[in-house]
């Protein structure tokens, strides 16, 4: 709710207030109305109180709306940052000097421009809580690095030619960072990555149990197909190229093959019917080893992925309604405390 609608509410709740008062006391109470002072005292005044008074009194933010535009400008104005980024690698040289790049730098410029205003705005609103959420501290090293590097290093070295400085344009491709802030727009695609980030200490104890059993397997079909010479010697002649060595020759090459079968890609036509071809009981261990990996442990890194994010949401939506909470108690206290004051 905006704060001219906090006013209104306020100043008409008090001229009830007032109107009554009147009726039952006659001549206690004169015409002019009563400003609340800040010690808590009553004085005599054409207006009851202003909105600039309410604001500071409900210490309410902004309005909602201007806000949201801001928040929709800033957020178009990073996907246009992004494509010029890629149009500038694909048209222009991303790592020339000024002179070379001239129009470039001047948008680079007022991008930068535009982002260090979001930031000095943002500031001034939040104060010192500013630093307190950690994306804008990520916005804020972000520009930094961009003014260090386009209103100081850029200049410096197109000066001197120092290759080094030149190497630390590189710096720019920070600004993708911002696209992490757009994203957290979107509360869908952001509880997609959230989910996949708390995912990520289940998902390495996953990893590592595929490593051991590739490692297993590796070995056993080393000395299985990849030193068995003398059944896949012949066969590489008559099979007219397929050579056992190149895919199980070591233990290393096997772990890849295997994994190459994890993913389903050409596993059939160009690894298994060739082994299977010659050793035909090799066909129990690579079912067994895709029912295992394809069908296991690929399933259970989705699983895990999908627990977590219905977590993520469910965390969201409680610190979401929590938040509601607070700030629904803290307006209500003030409007108590406001017409307790009105009414005395």
């Amino acid at each position: 709710m905006d704060q001219d609608v906090f006013a209104w509410i306020l100043k008409d709740r008090y001229k009830s207030t007032r109107t009554t008062a009147l009726r039952n006391h006659g001549d206690d109470y004169e015409d002019d109305e009563v400003v609340l002072q800040t010690d808590g005292t009553s004085s005599r005044d054409e207006h009851f109180v202003d909105s600039t008074r309410l604001r500071s009194l409900l210490s309410l933010p902004g309005s909602t709306w201007t806000l949201l535009r801001f928040n929709i400008f800033i957020a178009a104005i990073i996907c246009v940052n992004v494509i010029v980024i890629g149009l500038e690698i694909d048209l222009g040289d991303f790592t020339a000097n000024i002179e070379d790049r001239l129009g470039w730098y001047a948008v680079e410029n007022v991008f930068l421009l535009i982002f260090t205003f979001e930031m000095v705005a943002r500031m001034r609103h939040h104060g010192r809580y500013y630093f307190r959420d950690p994306w804008n501290t990520l916005d804020c090293i972000i520009v930094t690095l961009g003014i260090i590097e386009t209103w100081f290093l850029a200049p410096i070295g197109n000066a001197s030619n120092f290759r080094m400085l030149t190497s630390l344009r590189v710096i720019r491709l920070l600004r993708l960072g911002r696209l992490v802030h757009l994203l957290r727009s979107f509360k869908e695609l952001w509880l997609i990555i959230m989910g996949l980030v708390d995912s990520l200490k289940t998902l390495g104890w996953v990893c590592l149990l595929l490593l051991l059993v590739l490692y297993v397997c590796g070995i056993f079909t080393t000395i299985q197909i990849g030193q068995d010479t003398g059944t896949y010697g012949e066969y590489r002649i008559s099979s007219g190229g397929w050579d056992h060595k190149e895919y199980f020759g070591t233990v290393l090459k096997s772990m890849y093959t295997l994994f190459q079968i994890v993913t389903l890609e050409n596993w059939a036509d160009g690894i298994v019917r060739h082994v299977v071809s010659n050793e035909p009981l090799m066909v129990i261990f690579f079912v067994l080893f895709i029912m295992l990996t394809s069908f296991g442990l690929m399933n259970l890194v989705i699983g895990v992925i999908v627990e977590n994010t219905l977590a993520t949401a469910r965390t969201n939506e409680d610190r979401i309604r929590r938040q509601q909470e607070r700030e629904r108690s803290r307006v209500l206290a003030h409007l108590k405390d406001i017409f307790e004051m009105a009414d005395q």
